[in-house]
């Protein structure tokens, strides 16, 4: 199931983050991720499969310029290669 990211995520999806990390994220990126879901996500989504979370992510707009980039996608990594990361996308 793909829903809303919610403030009580955060600290799964922060696990989620450190699964990822050194494969996908550098460690310096924590503290950086950290701010972007308390101050700057527009669209984050969380995946969750069995009440657990397993992916994340999500889309921020830039209405000047046009264009919308997907910001900080993740799976985890036992379960990448699935299409979780196609379906967070199409969203």
């Amino acid at each position: 199931m793909i829903r809303k990211y919610s403030n009580s995520d955060k600290p799964k999806i922060i696990e989620l983050l450190r699964k990822n990390t050194t494969d996908y994220f550098d460690s310096s990126e924590e503290k950086d991720f950290e701010n972007y879901l308390d101050n700057e996500l527009e669209d984050y989504f969380a995946y969750e499969m069995n009440s657990e979370i397993i992916g994340a992510g999500g889309i921020n707009y830039f209405a000047e310029q046009k264009l919308a980039r997907i910001s900080w996608d993740m799976i985890d990594p036992s379960l990448q290669g699935n299409g979780i990361g196609k379906k967070i996308n199409s969203i």
